[in-house]
């Protein structure tokens, strides 16, 4: 009972110390100072449609949006630029990913079974729970009563089998695959509607629009899927693609291959969640000389627990070895299993950043060979979302500079979900 107190009561320290923040897998919520999306709503819009857009500006303008990982990134793209001619740089407003992450939100948000996952993150990054999951891997470290949980919970983790939402860990890892497996569902839906505005055969474009349409309206509603159409229509309308841009060399296998390994690992280094993730694990690589340290501290005070023959010293040893190993991030079975569900959001994020690439370097390469403007402008912008647009000349091995003029912004529908 002793140990008890101690153990709840060296929480509650340590918690309010700062060296808790061991234990949540990612920093705190924090807002971002970016300035608000600001729409502009065509003329060809219904005057109900306008008033929903204007609506939706003036909330927008006092959204704040939190600076997570796992679904943030979506809202903090990257600005996307477009050389008008060969000197100026335009910028893209408002921001792509801002629309294709407020539509995914849109999207999530008829799904109860998210809703109840963002729900428990929420919950379990709370302070209090926080302090709760310390203490039971406290007394769980002396009095181990999981049995065989955390083997269970791991191999359940790698086996891709369905978990109870009982910890932040899984809570965290369930969230990022709803927003890793929708993303690019959206975006694939908004690339077709591109696709089909620059169809030449007016049948072939209305069908693949409808398609398109028809998917997106699956995904985030009616209202937010016409919404979008006018506003890449409007965009399209401004679209202007010379005819030299198509007039590339075609990209045989080897240039294939080597442009989409080169957007892949420069999307990978440029990932937030990725960076995240990788300064998460890189806590645990303590150096030689501090695993030596704790090795030396840890079997001191284990010898002195067994060995001491007093009652007290055994109870104060053993209570200073478990401060000393929660004070480092608590028990090493713990860490392993962390690193695991980290090892598994990688997994998930690098197949996103994985499908989501092919897809801009396919419809690229389709639109150069069937000179498809709105398509090619498109899967630039998808591109510059994933790389950085200040890199798609490395990426994609040419200037792209000469390749996409507009007069005026791309313009996205955004609907205020968050």
């Amino acid at each position: 009972m002793k140990i008890t107190h101690l153990l709840i009561a060296l929480s509650a320290v340590v918690t309010s110390s700062g060296i808790a923040s061991n234990l949540p897998l990612y920093a705190e919520e924090t807002a971002t100072d970016e300035p608000a999306t600001k729409f502009v709503a065509p003329a060809k819009l219904s005057a109900k449609e306008r008033h929903r857009l204007a609506k939706a500006e003036k909330a927008d303008a006092a959204l704040t949006y939190p600076a997570l990982p796992d679904e943030s990134i979506d809202y903090q793209a990257r600005g996307n630029q477009v050389l008008r001619g060969t000197t100026t740089y335009v910028e893209v407003g408002p921001r792509f990913g801002t629309a294709v992450h407020s539509l995914t939100k849109t999207a999530l948000d008829k799904n109860p079974e998210y809703l109840k996952t963002a729900k428990a993150v929420d919950h379990y990054r709370t302070n209090v729970q926080r302090s709760i999951r310390f203490t039971k891997d406290a007394v769980n470290y002396v009095y181990p009563y999981r049995g065989f949980s955390m083997s269970m919970e791991g191999s359940r983790l790698l086996l891709d089998k369905n978990q109870k939402l009982n910890n932040l860990c899984i809570a965290e890892m369930s969230k990022q695959r709803y927003w890793d497996e929708m993303h690019p569902k959206v975006m694939a839906k908004i690339m077709q509607i591109a696709m089909g505005l620059g169809l030449q055969q007016q049948d072939q474009s209305d069908a693949a629009v409808k398609k398109g349409v028809d998917g997106l309206e699956e995904l985030v509603g009616k209202d937010d899927a016409q919404a979008t159409l006018a506003q890449l229509q409007e965009w399209n309308n401004q679209l202007a693609v010379p005819e030299s841009t198509f007039q590339q060399t075609p990209w045989d296998v080897d240039s294939s291959q080597r442009i989409y390994q080169n957007a892949l690992k420069v999307s990978a280094e440029t990932d937030p969640l990725i960076h995240s993730v990788f300064s998460s694990v890189k806590k645990y690589d303590h150096g030689k000389l501090a695993n030596f340290a704790a090795s030396v501290v840890e079997a001191n005070l284990s010898a002195v627990t067994v060995l001491s023959g007093s009652p007290l010293i055994s109870l104060a040893a053993e209570g200073a070895n478990t401060a000393f190993v929660m004070s480092t991030g608590g028990p090493e079975e713990n860490k392993i299993l962390k690193e695991l569900y980290f090892g598994r959001r990688l997994e998930i994020r690098r197949k996103r950043i994985s499908d989501e690439t092919q897809m801009a370097l396919a419809n690229y390469e389709k639109a150069l060979l069937t000179h498809n403007a709105p398509q090619l402008a498109m899967s630039q912008v998808v591109l510059g979302e994933l790389v950085g647009q200040e890199k798609i000349a490395t990426v994609l091995e040419h200037e792209p500079g000469d390749d996409v003029t507009v007069d005026a912004p791309i313009e996205l529908a955004k609907k205020d979900t968050l």
